[in-house]
């Protein structure tokens, strides 16, 4: 079994050198069960990063906003444009650090995208695993079909399995739309 292959998510303990940094069975079940919101950040370039102007912008697009609590999901493409060929493990964008701690600051528990990573793959400072590791917030990656929920608010299911001291896991992600 892979833990970080398929669509998966990652604890904090992935990318901390925190002995104390909690493994992925021992994420909180209220931040695998949120409400959330789908971000359009599939005009950003290959290759480069996003940052907090991006994000603030389809806020304003999309009339959205973030809440306590929330998961954010940002929708690159990189999953429609590429998957199933080499690109899709190394041209896709990023976020950048100072967006990656603005979605904190704002209240996100956690958040995903369409890629391989939230970090552009040719940054390997890792902006925002470090950052997710500092300031102790999962993310998932490896997801599809968010081009189906950009500029909604739903409810976002993301349940990992209970790998004792794994840093990630395999996960069915499912969005609940509103009837």
């Amino acid at each position: 079994l892979c833990d970080h292959g398929p669509t998966h998510i990652d604890s904090i303990s992935h990318l901390s050198r925190d002995a104390d940094a909690p493994s992925v069975d021992q994420i909180p079940l209220e931040n695998c069960i949120t409400s959330a919101i789908c971000l359009d950040v599939s005009d950003v370039s290959q290759k480069t990063q996003f940052g907090r102007r991006k994000i603030e912008s389809e806020l304003a697009r999309w009339t959205l906003d973030i809440r306590t609590g929330d998961t954010i999901l940002f929708y690159t493409a990189q999953y429609d444009r590429y998957y199933g060929k080499p690109e899709y493990m190394t041209d896709y964008p990023g976020l950048d650090r100072e967006a990656t701690e603005f979605i904190i600051d704002k209240g996100c528990v956690n958040f995903g995208v369409d890629s391989p990573s939230p970090d552009m793959w040719y940054d390997k400072t890792y902006p925002c695993h470090t950052t997710c590791a500092r300031r102790r917030v999962t993310h998932i990656e490896n997801l599809c079909n968010l081009d189906r929920l950009v500029g909604k608010r739903f409810t976002f299911i993301a349940l990992p399995l209970k790998i004792r001291k794994g840093t990630g896991s395999p996960l069915r992600a499912v969005a609940v739309l509103a009837a």
